[in-house]
């Protein structure tokens, strides 16, 4: 280790190293970073990403990396799983120096050391540290490795979109960021084959089964009694397993999909807000406006208008929120 800080103090003298400016592992070195190399992270705190908390993610995020770069740990406290997107690079865990390309994941497990080294070129990589819990301590077993991944294109589009979502400021993205890392969460579980058991990953399959359901007929009538019954579960139960999964409760997940779905009929067909309603699962305009207003912070009239522009005029009607404006 002294070795190592004296490389890097060498580094910094030499201008080398440029600090980053996002939390990393404590016992992480970077020794070599080229200024145009950026690295977009997942936000570490907040309630759009529990799922990835509560699933023992410790950071996760991408790394864009040009020309020259160098790091990692020789003790590693995480398990770190690598996926190059775009390009290759070279990964280093104690077996000799290995070739990562895309399509490829690198499992490298916690307590020993992790390297990725680019020498020439570019390369957009998926990064993964997940804390040593046991929901992850079968990635001990085997060593360092490379494997397929699965689901390159799914897995790569849920980080992708999840970090476009966590930086915007636009409406819903903090519900967007929620509902991708509960889908990056899902999909790193199937890759990593044993991170749940059978049997749990059975459940999570019932739940996504359930959600699918219920947003092809949202303008159903739907209570916590008729989603636990679809999902074959108890009420208890499904709340613990929609809290493991998504950080939701069953009936803030149903809220979630009903406004989605309404935000896009408002910005994309001429219904009228009692049609809207009535789509979404709301018997009246009036309690669909409120919930709208509380999701969103804006009248369901107020969001079409904005969303359209000054040029356009908003109906007035009894069934329009203007009659609560």
């Amino acid at each position: 280790m002294e070795g190592l800080r004296k490389m890097l103090q060498a580094s910094e003298r030499s201008g080398t190293e440029v600090p980053l400016a996002v939390p990393v592992p404590r016992r992480v070195v970077w020794l070599k970073r080229d200024p145009r190399t950026r690295i977009e992270q997942f936000p570490v705190e907040g309630p759009a990403t529990h799922a990835l908390r509560s699933a023992g993610i410790r950071w996760a995020g991408i790394d864009r990396l040009v020309r020259s770069y160098h790091a990692g740990t020789p003790v590693s406290e995480t398990h770190l799983v690598y996926v190059p997107l775009t390009g290759s690079v070279g990964c280093e865990c104690g077996r000799g120096v290995w070739r990562l390309e895309p399509g490829q994941k690198l499992v490298a497990p916690a307590r020993g050391p992790h390297w990725i080294k680019l020498h020439r070129g570019r390369c957009d990589a998926l990064w993964v540290h997940l804390c040593d819990v046991p929901r992850w301590r079968g990635l001990l077993e085997g060593g360092a490795r490379i494997e397929r991944v699965a689901e390159f294109g799914a897995l790569a589009h849920a980080a992708r979109e999840g970090l476009r979502e966590s930086v915007s400021t636009a409406f819903g993205a903090s519900e967007n960021l929620a509902h991708y890392c509960g889908i990056f969460v899902n999909l790193l579980d199937r890759e990593l084959g044993g991170g749940r058991s059978g049997a749990r990953m059975q459940l999570v399959e019932r739940v996504d089964a359930l959600w699918r359901r219920v947003g092809e007929h949202l303008g159903e009538r739907w209570d916590v009694g008729r989603l636990s019954a679809e999902a074959g579960m108890s009420a208890g139960y499904l709340h613990a397993v929609m809290n493991d999964v998504a950080g939701l409760t069953p009936m803030r997940m149903l809220t979630r999909l009903r406004m989605g779905h309404a935000a896009a009929l408002l910005l994309n067909t001429g219904l009228t807000i009692e049609a809207v309603a009535n789509q979404v699962g709301y018997e009246s305009p009036y309690a669909f406006s409120d919930a709208f207003l509380r999701h969103s912070g804006l009248r369901p009239g107020q969001y079409r208008r904005r969303a359209a522009g000054p040029a356009r005029n908003c109906k007035s009607s009894v069934h329009d929120d203007a009659c609560h404006e």
